[in-house]
């Protein structure tokens, strides 16, 4: 075996290579979290519309994901295959992250073709950024061991950032109207101050990566390839992490999206109190990564990742029939369905790095840059359409969106419960529907999303068979594929 490719990395690489995470998870998540509240509070969209335009401009990053790792399993760059993009990708993103998150003055069509086309160069640049990221990743070394650890550090980093994408920023938004900002001001504000932060993360990532990416000579085309796009389909283990990618996905956003709506409509909280329900996610998600990455180094990872799947979409299906009637109630949820959402950021990934291998020993390519880019390709399908039906819900619901900057228009009500605006404009029907997208239906999906990591034929004890057979197929020997033929 080549101890060169199977290499055992430093804390600090890993600490390096983790950090870029940080500034992943916020823009992903606050855009995942905050993006829709904005655009039908503050902007003035219809929710139905605020929704097409996210699922359009995710699904337009969705089409570029292949484009981007195939260009990025073919760059020869001096620096690396994937470092150039990293970088280059990193000033764009911090751009478009401010102007998504700022009041336009004019409304209209105008102002929805102003959201969409900024949304639109967000995505392309946060994939600029994010395929060839997390396809330095597979290539910072081979040992599937050292995979998990990755994994395990970069999703540690992600919980971080996700403090820093939710909980902090709630916080500091109310920091801002306490000075006398208006509210949209202060998302703008906040979301500049993300921006720079994001730009700084993605430039150490890039700078402490440097030299670290393993160059193995493996064969391919210099051109852009449709046909070797559709080949890296093949395997039916790939095929099957695709589709619980694609689940998982859409209860993470229908449960992430629907948090604000029900800390202010059904709870009655503002931005700063809802920050504990953010602030709770993160913290029990880095316990639970830390928990699962070193029981993989002894239970299967597929049955641990089944296990949390189960578990978090019960704690789901259950909290609607018992009811989430406080911020308290809601925080507790949290941790229950955050032990769901920690196993699929840790493990997922860790099965995608897996399937590179699958690939290599079915075709003898390394597809790096491909897989994570169907990977996410897939994984944006299934934001676009959690999103698509979070707007669609709200509209058909009888949801009306509080403009916070401008006179509260409230017909008969009491002017002075205006505080309370939001409670009082929402109907019965809304109001169980924003509760049932907060809870149940990402139960559901992510029950449904457990048959299939049953499904997944990608064990420990195959991935070992695998392994041993492609050191042979490498030195030219004679390989097998008894014992893990179904992985094909």
């Amino acid at each position: 075996m080549d101890q060169s490719l199977y290499r055992k990395l430093s804390p600090w690489t890993k600490h390096g290579y983790g950090i870029g995470t940080v500034g992943d998870t916020l823009a992903y998540s606050w855009t995942s979290c905050f993006l829709i509240f904005f655009l039908t509070d503050f902007a003035g969209l219809n929710p139905a519309f605020a929704g097409f335009i996210i699922m359009l401009s995710v699904i337009w990053d969705g089409v570029t994901d292949p484009v981007i790792g195939s260009l990025s399993d073919k760059c020869k760059s001096k620096y690396g295959r994937r470092r150039p993009f990293i970088i280059g990708a990193a000033g764009p993103l911090a751009l478009a992250l401010v102007l998504m998150f700022t009041v336009v003055p004019f409304k209209g069509m105008a102002a929805n073709i102003y959201y969409l086309m900024v949304t639109i160069i967000f995505w392309t640049a946060y994939t600029t950024f994010n395929i060839p990221y997390y396809s330095l990743g597979v290539s910072l070394s081979y040992d599937e061991a050292e995979r998990t650890s990755i994994r395990a550090y970069s999703t540690a980093y992600s919980y971080a950032g996700g403090i820093g994408a939710t909980f902090l920023p709630t916080m500091l938004i109310g920091v801002f109207k306490s000075y006398g900002y208006k509210p949209g001001t202060s998302w703008t504000i906040t979301a500049a101050v993300l921006a720079i932060a994001t730009f700084l993360l993605l430039f150490i990532t890039w700078r402490s990566t440097r030299g670290k990416e393993i160059m193995i000579d493996a064969a391919q085309e210099d051109h852009f390839n449709f046909k070797e796009l559709l080949l890296a389909l093949k395997p039916r283990s790939t095929r099957i992490i695709f589709v619980i990618s694609f689940l998982f996905y859409m209860f993470y956003t229908i449960s992430s999206s629907s948090t604000m709506y029900f800390a202010a409509a059904n709870l009655r909280v503002e931005e700063s109190q809802a920050s504990y329900i953010y602030l709770t996610n993160s913290l029990v998600g880095i316990a639970v990564v830390i928990a699962l990455s070193k029981l993989s180094l002894k239970f299967d990872k597929k049955y641990l990742f089944l296990g949390c799947a189960i578990f978090g979409a019960l704690a789901q299906i259950a909290a609607k029939l018992i009811g989430v009637n406080s911020l308290t109630d809601a925080c507790v949820l949290e941790v229950f369905r955050t032990v769901g959402n920690g196993s699929f950021w840790l493990f997922t990934f860790a099965f995608i790095y897996d399937a590179t291998e699958v690939e290599e020993f079915r075709s003898g390519k390394r597809r790096e840059g491909v897989l994570v880019a169907y990977q996410s390709f897939i994984m944006k399908l299934g934001a676009a359409a959690g999103v698509l039906i979070v707007g669609m819900m709200l509209k058909y619901s009888g949801y009306v969106g509080r403009l916070y900057d401008e006179p509260p228009n409230v017909g008969t009500l009491d002017p002075v419960d205006i505080s309370r605006e939001m409670t009082h404009v929402q109907g019965a029907k809304a109001l169980d529907t924003i509760e049932s997208l907060f809870t149940v239906y990402p139960g559901v999906i992510i029950l449904i999303s457990a048959v299939f990591i049953w499904l997944l034929p990608l064990t420990k004890k195959k991935y070992a068979l695998l392994v041993k057979n492609l050191e042979l197929k490498r030195a030219g020997k004679p390989c097998e594929t008894e014992g893990f033929e179904d992985l094909f």
